[in-house]
Formats: C-alpha cells, sequence, structure tokens
C-alpha cells in the first residue's frame, strides 16, 4: 500500500474525529439541557461517529501491515469497522424508538409527559447541520480522490449525512411542534411532539446504516465489485494487454477495504504461455492501473 493513498485517508479520519468530538460534547450539553428525545438520538450519534472515527484512524495506520500470519495486510478491519459502526448506529436508533414509543404509550394511557421546551435548540441544530454536511462533503470528496476505496471514508460520510438529516429534522419539528402545540386542540404536541418526530426522523434515515451494513458485509465476504465504471476501466486495460494472446477469458474484481483484487479466469489459452508470461502480464496490467487502483493485485486463474 502506498502511502500517498493512506495519508489522504488519515487526514480526513483525524479532521472527522475532531469535527464528531465538537459536535458529540454539542449534542451531550443539548440534550441534558432539554431531555428531548430527538435530540437524544442526535447527539448519541455524534458520540458513536466520535469514538468509531478515533478506532477507524487506528485501523488506518495498522491496516496495511503485514505479518508471517497475515502477508497481505490487515485490510479485513476496514470492512470489519462498517459492520460495527453501522450495528452501533442502528442500536442508537432502536433505543430511540423504543423510549419514543414508550413515552407515546405513557401519554396516551396515563396521561403523563414532560413538557417541550426549546433551550438551546435553535442554535444547536444550526451548528450541527453545517457541521454535519460539510463533513460529510469533505469525507466524501476524499474518497473520491482514492477512487472511493475507502470503506472506513464511505462509512463517515454515510453517518455524518445521516446526522445531518437528523439535525435538519430536529430543529424545524422541534419549532413546529413547540409553536402548534400551543394552538387549541394540538396542546399534546408539547408533551409527545419530540417523539413523534424522532419516529419520523428514524423512518428518514434508517437506510443509511443499513446500506452500510450491505456495503461492509459485500466486501467482509468477498462479493464482487459492481461498479461500472471501475469494471469498464479495467476491463480496457485487460483488453489492450491480453486480446489476440489470451482469447477466451473474464475479470472479477474484489475489494477488501483498501485493497484490490482482480481476477481473470482463463477459458482458453490462443498459444502456449510460460508462467514466466503470465508474470509479464500481470506485472504490465498492475502498473496499467497503480494510478487508479495503487494497492492491486492480478491473480490468473485457469478454468
Amino acid at each position: 500500500m502506498t502511502d500517498r493513498l493512506k495519508k489522504i485517508e488519515q487526514n480526513a479520519l483525524v479532521f472527522s474525529a475532531f469535527t464528531n468530538l465538537i459536535m458529540a460534547v454539542a449534542g451531550v450539553i443539548a440534550f441534558h439541557s432539554t431531555h428531548i428525545q430527538a435530540i437524544f438520538l442526535d447527539a448519541y450519534f455524534s458520540v458513536i461517529a466520535m469514538l468509531s472515527s478515533f478506532a477507524a484512524i487506528f485501523i488506518s495506520h495498522f491496516s496495511n501491515k503485514t505479518t508471517a500470519r497475515f502477508p497481505h495486510g490487515l485490510y479485513i478491519l476496514e470492512p470489519l469497522y462498517g459492520v460495527f459502526k453501522a450495528l452501533f448506529s442502528l442500536t442508537i436508533t432502536i433505543i430511540a424508538v423504543i423510549g419514543s414509543v414508550r413515552a407515546i404509550a405513557v401519554y396516551m394511557t396515563l396521561g403523563i409527559g414532560r413538557r417541550l421546551e426549546l433551550g438551546p435548540v435553535l442554535p444547536y441544530t444550526l451548528v450541527m447541520v453545517a457541521m454535519s454536511f460539510s463533513l460529510a462533503y469533505y469525507c466524501r470528496r476524499n474518497n473520491q480522490k482514492i477512487m472511493n476505496a475507502s470503506t472506513m471514508l464511505f462509512a463517515e460520510s454515510k453517518i455524518a449525512f445521516m446526522d445531518g438529516v437528523l439535525s435538519v429534522g430536529v430543529g424545524l419539528g422541534i419549532l413546529l411542534a413547540y409553536f402548534l402545540g400551543r394552538v387549541q386542540g394540538f396542546q399534546f404536541i408539547m408533551i409527545i411532539g419530540d417523539s413523534i418526530i424522532t419516529l419520523l426522523l428514524v423512518a428518514l434515515t434508517i437506510k443509511e446504516p443499513i446500506k452500510l451494513l450491505y456495503q461492509s458485509f459485500i466486501e467482509l465476504s468477498h462479493g464482487i465489485v459492481a461498479d461500472k465504471k471501475i469494471n469498464d476501466d479495467i476491463s480496457r486495460i485487460l483488453q489492450k494487454r491480453l486480446t489476440g494472446v489470451l482469447k477466451d477469458f473474464n475479470f472479477e474484481v474484489i475489494k477488501i477495504g483498501m485493497r484490490w483484487n482482480v481476477k481473470i479466469i482463463l477459458h482458453k489459452i490462443s498459444m502456449p504461455i510460460r508462467i514466466e508470461g503470465l508474470s509479464s502480464f500481470k506485472k504490465e496490467i498492475e502498473n496499467d492501473l497503480k494510478d487508479r487502483f495503487e494497492d492491486l493485485n492480478v491473480i490468473f486463474l485457469v478454468a
């Protein structure tokens, strides 16, 4: 693994970790000041994001290290990180849903509940929205610089985007509930409005950690990359290098973290080729692709 790709990833992860630290502290303070259920969801998403970002920095520094037992590195840690981040995010979401459903049920059956108080909601949400969407854009742009190779930056951008959507919903929803609750006949909104907002926000954002979990699972299980642009880029190089020598072949691209494996399956060879010839093709293909996929390994298989 070259230093250039890892440096881009690590710089982005450090920026993400400290941004999430600021958002986590602000979120926890806002929640304990207001006890609004919707802010609980938003705040503890930031806490999970902050803790996982620091873990991601550690993983990024060690995933490309090789040992006698792991001669190709520990890239498996990168999609594993994505799985755990998605699961922690889903856990926080489920806790928030249970708390909201419980609050609504208690109010409807017993008429008991906490009145909605604005507190620092408006300044909190404005700052969180700006920081979350900026962080999501920053991580996505840095991942694009390295051909979307980083599962961890993909995870950071997805969760930051989800956090931003939650913050928008918290701000708009609580303001609407606060003022609507003053209207005759809508006073109940002052009691359970934040719980209703939480359930709506979960419905809008639940797909983000599920997408992350799905993508990470594909990498963990050595699934084939389906991205058309990536496959087309590799196909052009293979056609240039192998056409006329190897008539019948197909290929598969497998991504594990920031490591790419290109498996070329040979069905028919038009002329005798020695092992040295295949080794030469391997080096040529890897050199042609190294500018776009710097940590790439080409493997020839005979069907």
